[in-house]
């Protein structure tokens, strides 16, 4: 029989918006770290994905653009924090 606290979902704590400060060129890339936190006793698999873009203040279709070159999947150990590197690398 599985307990309330099995069910719930498992809540990781990271930085609800990432902004790059320089410009990005054509053919550079600049690179950003998200620190993602897992606060909880369980070991965590998850997998990123963009939800909303805005481009110098305009909203894009996050499903046409795709500029971010990011780790897909993360494996969390119980109370601990990874740094996943997030690059941009045109728009």
């Amino acid at each position: 029989m599985m307990t309330k606290q099995q069910i719930d979902p498992v809540r990781l704590d990271l930085p609800s918006e990432l902004s790059f400060q320089e410009v990005c060129c054509v053919g550079l890339v600049i690179d950003d770290t998200l620190r993602v936190t897992n606060p909880s006793p369980y070991w965590v698999h998850t997998h990123f994905c963009l939800v909303s873009l805005n481009v110098d203040g305009q909203s894009l279709d996050p499903c046409s653009v795709l500029p971010f070159i990011v780790k897909q999947r993360l494996m969390l150990q119980p109370f601990g924090n990874e740094d996943v590197k997030v690059s941009i690398s045109r728009i």
